[in-house]
């Protein structure tokens, strides 16, 4: 993925192919000037088994109240970088902070913090709709006495009152995905990763806004990370 580094003598051929802001961004991250943003990145660097690249020196800040959108053609490490960040994967160098928290030293907290919705559905297929965000509701340590109006208000905001008790594995692709957007809220995180969250979702109901709709009413949320889905339209805004 193409990303912010910080100018040293062994980056130089790289740098020119960089862009003026990626530099500046990088720059700002390594001055300690991103410190405390909710998201932070320095010189992350992700390499698989085999030798490949995924993640490239990436540096950025990413402060409280914004949505901010990951761009890139496929195989360009969105993906790689979100895992980092949720402690899916291991990074191969440089640090990755949520929160203030280095998400290699504190995992535990960090994963109390946020929610996730990953590029491929993370499902149970014999458990209905509602047993998901029940069980996430627990997880997440949801007050029991909240946990049917969270789940009902999660289930009118995606539009799934009506599969409420459909086995997810009964789903259609667009529906499983609103579900494990609605997965990804519950709870309150303060940040929130979602990977290519509208893959599969009918069009009609992507150019309603559904996902950013789900992100206003949405109490309070701190900060959105996205992967939009190739040819779709990002939507940035603040919240709160």
């Amino acid at each position: 993925m193409p990303g912010a580094v910080e100018p040293t003598s062994t980056d130089e051929a790289e740098l020119l192919h960089l862009d003026e802001d990626v530099i500046a961004e990088a720059e700002r991250v390594h001055s300690g000037d991103a410190d405390g943003e909710a998201v932070q990145l320095s010189r992350l660097r992700k390499v698989y088994a085999g030798g490949k690249v995924a993640v490239k020196s990436v540096s950025l800040g990413i402060p409280i109240g914004e949505c901010f959108g990951l761009l890139g053609i496929n195989g360009a490490g969105k993906t790689s970088t979100l895992k980092v960040l949720t402690g899916d994967i291991l990074p191969t160098s440089g640090t990755a902070k949520v929160c203030g928290m280095n998400v290699l030293n504190h995992q535990r907290a960090v994963r109390t913090l946020i929610g996730y919705c990953p590029q491929f559905d993370a499902l149970l297929e014999l458990l209905t709709v509602r047993e998901h965000l029940n069980l996430f509701c627990r997880i997440k340590n949801v007050a029991e006495a909240s946990v049917r109006a969270v789940v009902n208000a999660s289930l009118h905001r995606m539009d799934l009152m009506k599969y409420a008790n459909k086995l997810a594995g009964s789903l259609s692709g667009g529906n499983k995905r609103k579900l494990c957007v609605a997965l990804a809220m519950i709870g309150q995180p303060s940040v929130v990763f979602l990977d290519e969250p509208s893959t599969g979702v009918d069009p009609k109901v992507r150019a309603t806004g559904w996902l950013v709709m789900c992100f206003k009413l949405d109490l309070c949320l701190s900060h959105v990370c996205w992967t939009p889905m190739p040819g779709t339209s990002l939507h940035v805004e603040h919240h709160c």
